[in-house]
């Protein structure tokens, strides 16, 4: 695993690490234990954590699991999407990392059109709402379902799929 840029707001160096990149399919690459990298980088540094992972899907060198890792996501305030380049058989981690954390799978065919995949996610990011609430009647510990709903409100609802709360009964995220 590299880290091709560190944290940083500079298009320029972002761009020049994306550059950098060379796809190469069924290499080695440990996708799962990447994404709980930058899942701990991104709750480290900033207010509202977004993460893009680039990946195939394939983890051929991981030593961390997929369970270990998606339950390290719903800790977190990250939301995380994938961009993947490719139609490879098994994306279920990209699917269930993103989608444990409110986010989504983009697939390109090539890297020629991903400053349109950029904008996507940023738009889809910025137009997000954060609502909160305290729970009641709930035990004091673990995962809990969450289904959100508006109504009369026929747009689309991504959220979190739970919650988990820490053992003093205040929510974790």
């Amino acid at each position: 695993m590299r880290l091709g840029s560190p944290l940083t707001t500079d298009l320029d160096q972002i761009r020049e690490a994306l550059d950098k990149a060379k796809p190469q399919p069924f290499s080695n690459s440990a996708a799962i234990n990447a994404s709980y990298a930058g899942l701990m980088l991104a709750q480290s540094k900033a207010e509202s954590p977004l993460l893009i992972v680039f990946s195939d899907g394939l983890d051929t060198l991981s030593w961390l699991t997929e369970d270990e890792v998606l339950e390290s996501a719903k800790q977190t305030d990250v939301v995380v999407y994938a961009v993947s380049a490719g139609h490879f058989p098994d994306k279920t981690f990209l699917q269930d990392l993103t989608k444990s954390t409110g986010g989504s799978v983009f697939e390109v065919e090539s890297t020629k059109n991903l400053d349109q995949v950029f904008v996507g996610i940023l738009e889809e990011f910025r137009r997000r709402y954060l609502l909160t609430y305290i729970p009641k009647g709930v035990s004091n510990s673990g995962w809990h379902k969450l289904k959100v709903r508006v109504k009369g409100n026929p747009d689309k609802i991504v959220h979190r799929p739970g919650y988990a709360m820490d053992s003093s009964g205040a929510g974790e995220k």
